[in-house]
């Protein structure tokens, strides 16, 4: 039988093993925010798009199979959508 310790051990390293691979992601997604940046630059388009961002935010909604709310579901998008918001307006400004 496994000491409480050595499960704590086992899970805590899944957990950093799932937040490498979350940043990962996120860093792809934030390249892609860059390219949608400089494209809506170009094309002098808004970066803010309410639509758009409550359209994310409910798919992730219907998508969610919990253990996480749909509070905690809004606050976490609603955070990601902001820095890619920045990341997109940040990349519009060094355009060439």
């Amino acid at each position: 039988m496994k000491l409480s310790k050595d499960i704590l051990d086992e899970l805590r390293k899944e957990i950093d093993s799932i937040d490498s691979r979350l940043l990962k992601l996120f860093n792809k997604r934030a390249h892609r925010a860059i390219e949608i940046g400089v494209i809506k630059s170009n094309e002098n388009q808004e970066i803010y798009d309410p639509d758009r961002e409550r359209e994310i935010i409910r798919k992730m909604l219907q998508q969610n199979e919990g253990p996480l709310d749909e509070k905690a579901v809004i606050g976490l998008f609603q955070r990601l959508i902001d820095e890619s918001r920045r990341v997109e307006k940040n990349a519009g400004k060094t355009k060439t």
